[in-house]
């Protein structure tokens, strides 16, 4: 990354069709202003690459909220998100997918990068029954009251992880410190 682009997020955005973001030549910083950054609709592709998510606050989803496809194909990095409910920085609903794409360099970390995010359950991600595929990302730092400190994969969801792997690092919770 050669240059940082920062912007306040006041409400948070709706993806109701295909949308990439992907800043090339740098870094696009997003600090949320006590509100989620994404809210994906059903049928709606969100396509992340080069960003940074900061202090998002839900109910649902501290930064990211799914009910469509978000796929994560490089360098994106969640930081200090927390959710009241389930979801510290992503909420992957019953209909949606969540792909995490292997092309940013596992020395780096992945391509995603879930950091400090806290909720009841899955202090990184809560998985509600939709599909996650999560060929290579980094969490550390998580916690969740209750269960999945990192990962909370509820109601028949699905995860796969990839050959390149996830590490869990320092990620608490009362039940399933990394996952659940």
């Amino acid at each position: 990354a050669t240059g940082w682009l920062g912007m306040t997020v006041n409400a948070p955005m709706t993806v109701s069709s295909d949308i990439t973001i992907n800043t090339t030549t740098g870094m696009l910083l997003l600090y949320s202003n006590n509100t989620q950054d994404f809210i994906v609709s059903p049928g709606a592709n969100l396509t992340l690459s080069n960003i940074i998510m900061y202090d998002g606050r839900g109910v649902d989803g501290g930064c990211l909220v799914n009910f469509g496809t978000v796929s994560i194909v490089g360098d994106v990095r969640f930081n200090g998100c927390a959710a009241s409910n389930v979801g510290g920085a992503i909420y992957n609903d019953s209909s949606a997918t969540l792909n995490v794409d292997n092309r940013w360099p596992t020395w780096l970390g992945g391509s995603l990068d879930i950091q400090s995010s806290s909720a009841t359950y899955g202090g990184g991600i809560f998985n509600n029954g939709g599909a996650v595929s999560l060929d290579v990302g980094f969490m550390s730092n998580n916690s969740a009251t209750q269960g999945g400190g990192a990962v909370f994969n509820g109601n028949n969801g699905t995860m796969t992880i990839g050959a390149a792997g996830a590490n869990f690092d320092h990620n608490s919770s009362l039940s399933g410190g990394a996952l659940f």
